[in-house]
């Protein structure tokens, strides 16, 4: 249980991770 708990964390960390990285390069292209 634990473990499975770490696993989703992560994921959703990576995930959140990635959309915040997705989105700050689309406003960053509009800035230039």
């Amino acid at each position: 249980m634990a473990f499975f708990c770490l696993f989703v964390f992560l994921c959703s960390f990576f995930i959140g991770d990635a959309i915040w990285n997705f989105n700050y390069h689309r406003l960053y292209s509009k800035l230039i």
